[in-house]
């Protein structure tokens, strides 16, 4: 499965990580993550809690 990590596409301190033929926007990845948006960025990868 590919797993590709692409700051150059996003805005600001934005990027995209791509896992397989899914992608989530991820907000800068040196500040914390809310729980509402994790939970959002795993539905979009596909993946559930217990994967990570």
């Amino acid at each position: 499965m590919r797993f590709e990590w692409r700051p150059d596409l996003g805005k600001g301190s934005h990027g995209i990580l791509i896992l397989g033929d899914r992608r989530t926007v991820v907000r800068n990845p040196k500040d914390e993550l809310k729980t509402g948006t994790l939970h959002a960025m795993l539905k979009q990868l596909g993946l559930s809690r217990d994967d990570i």
